[in-house]
């Protein structure tokens, strides 16, 4: 009876170590998926924010007075925004980077109980 009861236990901590095991995966997958995103963002926000300094450039020259303080507040609005999605992906990564080392936690976890079963 202790045979069966021990072998269904390493059976469920063999279930517990997989299902976290996935869970790591798929959370290591989103992050770089998150990731990439990001750089897509940043990529387009730089160019577009090129473009629109392009354009701006035209107005200044062109002699309209306001486009100057435009360029400025642009310019400080592109600093504030890289400024902000950078602290917002830090913190993400810090906060995968702790889901992850609890998971690998529990996994450990889950591997010692499963270890001290005995054989049958």
């Amino acid at each position: 009876m202790e045979q069966t009861n021990n072998s269904k236990l390493r059976t469920e901590y063999n279930q517990k170590i997989i299902e976290t095991e996935q869970q790591i995966d798929v959370l290591t997958h989103t992050k770089r998926q998150l990731q990439d995103l990001s750089e897509l963002l940043e990529g387009d926000l730089v160019r577009d924010l090129r473009n629109l300094q392009n354009l701006n450039q035209e107005l200044v020259s062109g002699g309209n007075r306001e486009a100057s303080w435009f360029q400025e507040e642009l310019t400080d609005r592109q600093r504030k925004l890289k400024q902000y999605l950078q602290q917002k992906n830090q913190e993400f990564n810090q906060e995968c980077f702790n889901m992850i080392e609890q998971l690998n936690e529990e996994r450990i976890q889950f591997q010692e109980e499963r270890n001290k079963l005995p054989w049958d």
